[in-house]
């Protein structure tokens, strides 16, 4: 897509889903949390986490999948995401991005992500997890997974009174990181893609997925359970304890609820063009390559 834009000054605020809002001031209001969260501090270790990832993981980068890279550097920039996170390949089919560690977040993105999802579906995926950065959802996210992963003898008994509003907003948060994932790769139908995909996808299969049956069958499922929506997000944590996300057919409806309203479209027209640096060839010295090359056009030297 070459007239994608940088979205200059973009605040998080922006892209907030209200019941994300919501939720989070609501967890903001509970005087419990913070004691729950000195208690992770005290008893997790982000430098052992990150040394498990470094340690089991590939590290992406210019020289590794250089491809992949230049889309994530892209995304970051696009959503004004000032100090780069690592970013490492999970070796796991299942198509997703995730975000861990707290102080100094890296991002990891699935082996089944990069195999399944083409470059502009990629850059959906990647906005879904720098928008969790770019919103600052790290922290109470850690509290949320470490809740669900069996750390009751830690933090289990001081965080059992707040865990029903915790992944009720964990689940709403991933409505934020849609948009911000839309934000990234300014297109409505990559972006529905990427979520059909997660809803569903076989790999050996010849016919495509109909993305417009796909977005009929959201808003059919949206406006047959608006009645529900509200105890879903609040209520459905004692049958789906450690479901945090909400379903994946209702956050298309979601996201195209957000694109329909118009902020989606004022968000992207006060963006700035994306310049794409020139780089130069080692081999012959050709310095107009165009940065998302990454075969030289003139000696055909890979770079």
């Amino acid at each position: 897509m070459s007239d994608r834009v940088i979205l200059k000054g973009l605040k998080a605020s922006d892209f907030q889903h209200s019941e994300d809002k919501k939720a989070l001031d609501a967890l903001e209001k509970i005087k419990l949390l913070n004691v729950t969260l000195e208690a992770i501090l005290k008893n997790t270790s982000e430098s052992m986490m990150k040394f498990v990832k470094a340690g089991s993981c590939i590290e992406l980068g210019e020289n590794q999948y250089p491809s992949v890279y230049k889309v994530f550097l892209e995304c970051c920039k696009i959503l004004e995401i000032e100090k780069i996170p690592k970013l490492y390949l999970d070796p796991k089919r299942e198509i997703y991005s995730n975000v861990d560690g707290i102080t100094e977040p890296i991002v990891l993105i699935s082996e089944g992500a990069i195999e399944v999802l083409n470059e502009e579906e990629l850059y959906f995926i990647f906005g879904q997890a720098l928008g969790h950065i770019k919103a600052g959802h790290e922290l109470y996210h850690k509290v949320a997974d470490l809740l669900v992963e069996g750390w009751g003898d830690v933090i289990g008994t001081i965080a059992l009174p707040i865990k029903k509003e915790l992944l009720s907003w964990y689940r709403v948060s991933i409505l934020s990181a849609d948009r911000a994932g839309l934000l990234c790769c300014q297109s409505k139908d990559s972006a529905i893609s990427v979520l059909a995909k997660l809803a569903g996808f076989i790999r050996l299969y010849e016919e495509p997925c109909n993305i417009t049956s796909f977005i009929t069958q959201a808003i059919n499922f949206k406006q047959r359970q608006n009645s529900f929506f509200d105890t879903f997000w609040r209520s459905t944590h004692y049958i789906l304890n450690s479901v945090k996300t909400p379903l994946t057919v209702l956050r298309t409806a979601e996201l195209l609820e957000w694109i329909d309203s118009g902020e989606y479209g004022k968000i992207r027209n006060r963006g700035e063009p994306v310049i794409s640096e020139k780089k130069t060839c080692p081999e012959c010295g050709y310095s107009e390559i165009a940065s998302n090359l990454y075969i030289c056009p003139m000696c055909k030297n890979i770079l």
